[in-house]
């Protein structure tokens, strides 16, 4: 059996005890289900998801972070630049490097995009959802 200790109608803690022998401090908590966690509200007779915590720009910045890191972490980033303007200043470039030059510009346009999905979702005002894959290209 697991209880819930409410404060100002807010679950503080919560406790998995023995029914048979509920320690004297939790005996008036009320019963709760697993899915209860400090956090919750509790009002008298149910128990309640908490509101989601507001949303910000350095929220959003870093989902950010870790989308363009699963693209290509910072120190991959700093080889492909590299790479990149190597190839950029040969005269003529084989099949194979044109094609390495096209792979690497496609990772910095996916992350070029995901700074600016960033910043679309900053201006439009942080919504609560802005991990939801739908707002990321």
């Amino acid at each position: 059996m697991r209880k819930a200790k409410i404060e100002d109608g807010v679950v503080v803690n919560v406790e998995a005890v023995d029914p048979e022998s509920i320690p004297v401090h939790a005996q008036s908590w009320p019963d709760c289900e697993k899915w209860v966690r400090k956090g919750c509200t509790y009002d008298g007779e149910a128990f309640h998801e908490p509101e989601p915590e507001p949303a910000s720009a350095d929220m959003i910045e870093d989902e950010a972070e870790h989308r363009v890191n699963m693209v290509a972490s910072d120190r991959m980033q700093g080889r492909l630049t590299a790479e990149r303007q190597a190839l950029s200043v040969k005269a003529v470039l084989t099949a194979e490097e044109q094609a390495r030059a096209a792979e690497i510009d496609d990772v910095f346009r996916a992350i070029t995009a995901t700074w600016a999905a960033s910043d679309a979702l900053i201006e439009a005002g942080c919504p609560a959802d802005f991990k939801d894959d739908k707002h990321w290209p």
